[in-house]
C-alpha cells in the first residue's frame, strides 16, 4: 500500500533553526518553506503538520497601489512629465 500524498494545502515542520526560523515542506513536492517561527501557531514543534491558507488583503492592496501611483505623480512632475524626461 503506497502512503498518502501530502495535501497541496498542508506542509509539515521539518526542523526550526535558530529557535527564528522555521523550515515548512509544503505539499507534495515537499518544496522548502522558511518561516517566521512567530507565524506559527503556539507550540508548533518540528514534525508537526499544518495547514497552510493564503486570505486576500484588498484593502492594504488598495492602499498600497495608491501609494505608488502618488510617487509616481511626484516623479512625473518633477521630471516634467515626458517618459524619459
Amino acid at each position: 500500500m503506497s502512503e498518502p500524498k501530502m495535501p497541496d494545502d498542508a506542509a509539515v515542520v521539518d526542523r526550526i533553526e535558530d529557535g527564528r526560523h522555521a523550515v515548512l515542506l509544503v505539499g507534495e513536492a515537499e518544496v522548502e518553506l522558511v518561516v517566521d517561527v512567530t507565524l506559527l501557531p503556539e507550540g508548533t514543534a518540528e514534525g508537526d503538520w499544518l495547514r497552510l491558507g493564503l486570505t486576500a488583503d484588498p484593502e492594504r492592496t488598495a492602499q498600497r497601489r495608491s501609494a505608488v501611483e502618488e510617487r509616481l505623480e511626484r516623479i512625473r512632475r518633477t521630471r516634467g512629465g515626458g517618459r524619459f524626461g
